[in-house]
């Protein structure tokens, strides 16, 4: 719809977040100065092409040419740039369909022989966004989009933790705002849904509500969640609590956190649940490792390492490394080092290590990479991106990748699918370093194939089509019972983007925690 001069307009803000705010599980980081730049020539393209298509501010940051401008953006910005605060938005695009890259596949970020820097030979990954897609809607649509495409996201949230079933505790919005933003704008097939770490959610009350938005979402859209069961292993009677959940609820995975201590999955503490996992014939367990905690230091509990070793131990039973070790603030812009000595071992290069020690084999092992918060942070940063998933990859291998968003506890994961169907590891770093280049068939299994088997999907199942006319028939089915069906909420939930709001988070998570 045209825009008129009096009409109000609330603050545009792009999909794609150039400064990402946090899950509530590490302190965010201050935004770069790549990413001010970046962010400054969004507004600026935002500007232009609005006023050139006749739609609001608003309308066109949302849209797929929207999108498209922020990934355009993001290769801009890191060009010419090794680091997060110097040089400027780098030149024209000059005819690459990367925007802003040389023919090479390279942007000369921290090469040793264009910009003096030290770093890398090469250090930046790029979008295979060009400039003209940022004005053409239908263009970007195509680029970004498929319809047909199944997309199985592996780790999401409600922006509450349920506790009860429908007219419980819970706000009446929680449950379709999750539809709407999973589902409906976030384009994603099937999802697998989980509680928050502070508290042992989902609880009985949790899972109950859990498995009534299963139904809801059946009714309107298919056979489309799945369902973790936290578990933590450092109370008594978690056994038992295993047992008695599989026993009532559609249980598809055990998630484990390491909580307020350490926890080891190998024998030593692992044995006795994993055991119980393997009789109960619920064999997936998804275990949080990276993103260490600020309020404790444990180093096994941060690193996949142990994970990796009981799957060593128990080649019958399937391992999802959540975050895949990566950790906010180490810089994931080098490959692989081999004889890096264990303590300067960091970040995803642990999951590498521990790879490599225990000899699981690449596409073929029982250990997965999840990539949930790790890519949502790394994909504003090309380098760092290109170097994390070149080495995953290289190591883990491309069957064993799988795709998690984190969200909605840091906003709906269009953008994050949008980044990962254009992102593309340059050709010079994968001369150099051994990279595979990222074909469509690569996209496909991580964003979806490679996780279907492991929760008992079939892909090639046609579900109906999920839009806002569903969304509409379950407020008016409220309307008619309010005890049938949740109310969506108007507004998107947002993870902590500051010290100030990361504290207030852990303040009202802890409050949880004691509720439950």
């Amino acid at each position: 719809m045209p825009t008129k001069k009096s009409d109000a307009e609330l603050p545009i803000e792009s999909v794609v977040q150039f400064s990402p705010c946090s899950n509530g599980e590490y302190m965010p980081s201050p935004p770069t100065g790549r990413a001010r730049r970046a962010e400054a020539l969004w507004r600026e393209i935002v500007e232009v092409q609005h006023k050139r298509l006749g739609v609001s501010r608003r309308v066109f940051a949302r849209s797929a040419a929207g999108i498209a401008a922020s990934l355009f953006a993001i290769n801009q910005a890191a060009c010419g740039d090794s680091g997060g605060s110097g040089g400027g938005t780098g030149g024209s695009s000059g005819g690459s369909s990367s925007g802003g890259t040389r023919g090479d596949g390279s942007s000369g970020a921290g090469s040793t022989t264009g910009g003096g820097s030290t770093g890398p030979v090469d250090s930046s990954g790029s979008y295979e966004v060009g400039e003209s897609t940022t004005g053409d809607p239908a263009c970007a649509e195509e680029l970004l989009y498929d319809p047909d495409e199944f997309v199985f996201d592996v780790q999401t949230h409600t922006q509450t933790p349920f506790r009860e079933g429908w007219g419980g505790a819970d706000p009446p919005e929680v449950a379709l705002d999750y539809i709407k933003q999973i589902f409906v704008d976030g384009g994603t097939t099937v999802a697998c849904i989980t509680g928050i770490p502070a508290a042992r959610n989902p609880a009985e009350g949790n899972l109950r509500a859990i498995e009534q938005l299963k139904e809801i979402l059946e009714m309107v859209g298919g056979d489309r969640l799945r369902l973790h069961c936290n578990i933590d292993m450092n109370l008594p009677g978690e056994v038992d609590y295993m047992q008695s959940c599989s026993e009532m609820f559609p249980v598809n995975a055990w998630k484990v956190y390491p909580y307020n201590q350490p926890w080891l999955a190998n024998e030593s503490q692992g044995g006795p649940f994993i055991e119980k996992a393997r009789q109960l014939g619920i064999k997936v367990i998804a275990a949080h490792r990276g993103i260490t905690s600020t309020n404790f230091d444990y180093y096994h509990a941060g690193s996949p390492r142990d994970l990796v070793e009981a799957a060593s131990q128990n080649p019958d039973v399937t391992f999802l490394t959540y975050h895949s070790g990566w950790e906010n603030g180490n810089d994931e812009n080098h490959p692989y080092d081999p004889d890096a000595a264990p303590q300067n071992v960091r970040g995803i290069d642990r999951m590498i290590r521990a790879i490599l020690e225990f000899g699981i084999p690449p596409n073929t092992g029982n250990v997965y990479a999840e990539l949930g918060s790790t890519w949502f942070n790394l994909l504003v940063d090309p380098a760092q991106a290109a170097h994390a998933l070149g080495k995953l990859l290289l190591y883990v291998g491309e069957d064993r990748i799988i795709y998690g968003t984190d969200s909605v506890f840091n906003g709906g994961p269009e953008g994050q699918i949008a980044a990962l169907r254009t992102f593309q590891i340059p050709e010079r770093m994968r001369e150099m370093y051994g990279y595979p280049e990222i074909t469509t068939e690569i996209r496909r299994k991580i964003l979806g194939l490679n996780a279907a088997p492991i929760y008992g999907v079939d892909p090639m199942k046609v579900l109906c089509k999920f839009d806002l006319d569903d969304i509409e028939q379950l407020k008016m089915a409220y309307r008619d019972d309010p005890r049938s069906v949740q109310m969506p909420h108007p507004h998107k939930y947002l993870g902590p983007r500051n010290r100030r709001e990361f504290f207030a988070f852990r303040r009202a998570e802890q409050r949880d925690h004691e509720r439950t």
